[in-house]
């Protein structure tokens, strides 16, 4: 099973975004209040809450890729990987941080591994496609920071998962 801890990461980046604003009344509408609500929201598991003080920091802030990256994942755990997917390269589009950047790809490579989990028991051919794509994207994530250890194991077991994929699909030419 893919380890998604790109949460972690969100966390993170929120985290070094609150640390620079100043405390007060202000803080609790700007994009790096509003975004401090949202990680509380979703570490509560209330992810449709985190999700709307993300959606208000993005009109505030809609350049920040901390917005888009946290709006991301809490698209990803409601299971909405279409939205979740935007989020991310829009997240990878804006920064201009390597390392974050790479965490963004980090989560393209866990949508396209969970999409093609959803489809392995329908369409094998297009389980495979969306695996292919989550190999690409946690090898585009190493390239950015080949320290981003979770990416190098997540691409060896969507590697493994493609060779159980492409077994199947040959037996099933073979039944058939």
């Amino acid at each position: 099973m893919v380890k998604t801890r790109f949460e972690r990461f969100c966390a993170i980046a929120a985290t070094a975004a609150t640390a620079l604003a100043v405390s007060g009344a202000a803080l609790a509408d700007s994009p790096r209040g509003l975004v401090s609500k949202g990680n509380r929201q979703y570490a509560k598991k209330a992810f449709g809450e985190a999700l709307e003080c993300y959606d208000r920091a993005s009109v505030k802030a809609p350049e920040s890729p901390i917005v888009a990256l946290n709006k991301g994942a809490a698209l990803y755990k409601q299971g909405d990987y279409e939205k979740a997917r935007e989020q991310f390269k829009e997240a990878a589009a804006k920064t201009k941080s390597l390392p974050f950047e790479a965490r963004a790809w980090y989560n393209l490579g866990n949508v396209a591994f969970r999409e093609g989990e959803r489809q392995e028991d329908s369409d094998l051919r297009k389980a495979l496609a969306s695996l292919e794509e989550s190999v690409r994207s946690y090898v585009t994530a190493l390239e950015k920071d080949p320290e981003l250890e979770e990416a190098a194991e997540n691409l060896e077991i969507a590697r493994l998962k493609i060779k159980d994929l492409l077994d199947k699909i040959q037996k099933q030419q073979e039944q058939g």
